[in-house]
């Protein structure tokens, strides 16, 4: 997301899955890589982390690989807003930010659908810069489709769609772009 100081704000979403037999130790260690990689840039990150031995309110860990991922936030100056457990007595789901005046206020919500994880929401404050563009777009809903019907009618579509498809994709592009639309401006 472009942001109104020109700089990117980096959005991600991540699930760690606690399950080892998938990605064996590598997956705090890919998550750990993520996060170097992110370096200095803008970021808000949110997701299900499963690191349930994380005591955020001291910023600890019981397990090393825990420890190991709360040392990683705290060399790149990332923030954990989320402050009240989000599955029923762990705090698994989480929002990081790297400018911890980002995020206004988080609530957690209850569950959703068949998920023991609680829905959370939250505002952000960030700055963003709209893209103008400016291009032509057409009012479907106003175009004559009796004569665009009856000039395909007239198209003789086994001739046309013989032979390579590419060719025929060219016909029918060029036709689209040319005929038809200018039969749509006639009204």
């Amino acid at each position: 997301m472009k942001l109104r100081d020109g700089s990117n704000l980096l959005i991600g979403v991540c699930y760690r899955s606690p399950n080892k037999g998938i990605f064996q130790d590598d997956n705090g260690k890919l998550l750990r890589n993520l996060s170097n990689e992110i370096g200095s840039r803008q970021l808000l990150l949110v997701g299900d982390f499963n690191y349930p031995d994380i005591d955020w309110s001291n910023v600890s860990a019981s397990s090393v690989a825990s420890q190991m991922f709360v040392d990683c936030l705290q060399d790149h100056f990332l923030k954990q807003h989320v402050t009240t457990n989000t599955r029923k007595h762990s705090l698994l789901d989480l929002i990081f930010t790297s400018d911890p005046d980002m995020i206004d206020s988080v609530n957690v919500l209850g569950t959703f659908g068949s998920s023991d994880h609680n829905m959370l929401q939250w505002n952000i404050k960030v700055g963003t810069t709209q893209l103008h563009t400016s291009r032509s777009v057409l009012d479907y809903t106003k175009g004559n489709f009796t004569a665009m019907r009856s000039e395909l009618s007239r198209i003789s579509w086994t001739e046309v769609l013989q032979g390579i498809l590419s060719r025929s994709g060219q016909y029918l592009k060029v036709y689209w772009t040319t005929k038809l639309v200018d039969i749509y401006r006639e009204r």
